[in-house]
């Protein structure tokens, strides 16, 4: 753990960029887990399991054609029995996922509880479909085009060792949808293009909703300061330091300012740049001194921004 935050306050620093106009700062945000897993510490993962077609449910060799008169064949984008690979790859990236994660103590044999994951649906669909179009010459044509369509849902369930209970559990899916035109040149066999790519895709995805279900994590977020109008030229080395990451002095220059002048602007990146340094509690307090002055709704959506960023890294924290 101690690795992951000196990591995080390393990016953090190097996150404070200047991008065109806007000086930026970083802001560390922890996100609670949806699940709670505080008690479920020492956890075993079994391996992903893979879908297993019903009979004649397996996608056909050949696409079928929907056209009724295509000149071709069109076969199949997904290669026999992908579903064990893909399986296989999915449970490698949850493996890796979670131990970067560092929150769980992954064992062989836990006392506590086990992770079971399986691919719950994957649904693939070809086929050929047509439309006419007249040419330029008024002459019409048949334009054939495959069509393919993926689903692919992914379950877990957290069981606890002791009881046998499951604790939690939820699903996840994903859809995509191809379209390509056919070549009738290219007759009379053409192969659709593979599916593997996307599905293997699709399954990250989804293996790292999994894993942000399970484990609180954190976030590097990018805030833009609030320009200095009206202008006030003594601030202006304010907003240089900032680009600097020399974040006290910018500190103290703006919320000097901001006490001397009431600068709504001052005040706004005073508070932010305090959060950047995780003084969130601070924070809050200064940007809410700063819309009670200014009534302004970007203050408004500021503050109600780090008040929701403070509840969540309560919750996270104690997941710990």
């Amino acid at each position: 753990m101690q690795r992951i935050v000196q990591f995080v306050v390393a990016l953090v620093l190097l996150l404070l960029v200047f991008t065109g106009c806007a000086t930026q700062v970083a802001v560390e945000r922890l996100i609670p887990a949806k699940y709670s897993m505080a008690d479920y510490r020492e956890l075993t993962l079994l391996a992903v399991k893979p879908y297993r077609f019903f009979l004649n449910e397996a996608p056909s060799y050949v696409v079928k054609d929907l056209s009724g008169n295509a000149p071709f064949k069109v076969f199949s984008g997904y290669g026999n029995f992908f579903e064990r690979e893909l399986a296989n790859n999915l449970d490698r990236e949850l493996r890796n996922k979670l131990a970067l994660r560092d929150y769980f103590l992954l064992t062989e044999s836990s006392r506590e509880a086990y992770l079971d994951v399986e691919v719950k649906r994957l649904e693939v669909e070809e086929y050929i479909w047509a439309r006419k179009e007249t040419s330029d010459e008024g002459q019409e044509e048949t334009l054939y085009n495959l069509q393919q369509k993926l689903l692919l849902e992914v379950a877990f369930q957290v069981v606890d060792v002791k009881t046998g209970r499951t604790v939690y559990s939820d699903a996840y899916y994903r859809r995509k949808e191809f379209s390509y035109a056919l070549d009738v040149e290219k007759g009379p066999t053409i192969y659709a293009p593979s599916l593997s790519h996307s599905l293997l895709e699709m399954g990250k995805e989804l293996i790292g909703e999994v894993a942000d279900a399970l484990t609180p994590r954190r976030e590097i977020v990018t805030f833009s300061l609030m320009s200095n109008k009206p202008k006030i030229e003594r601030l202006e080395e304010a907003y240089k330091a900032v680009e600097e990451g020399r974040l006290n002095y910018a500190y103290d220059l703006f919320l000097s300012e901001f006490r001397r002048s009431g600068q709504v602007a001052a005040g706004y990146n005073a508070a932010l740049i305090m959060e950047a340094q995780q003084n969130r509690a601070e924070a809050i307090d200064l940007m809410r001194q700063v819309y009670h002055q200014s009534a302004s709704a970007k203050v408004k959506r500021q503050l109600d921004r780090m008040i929701r960023y403070q509840a969540e890294q309560g919750e996270a924290e104690r997941q710990f």
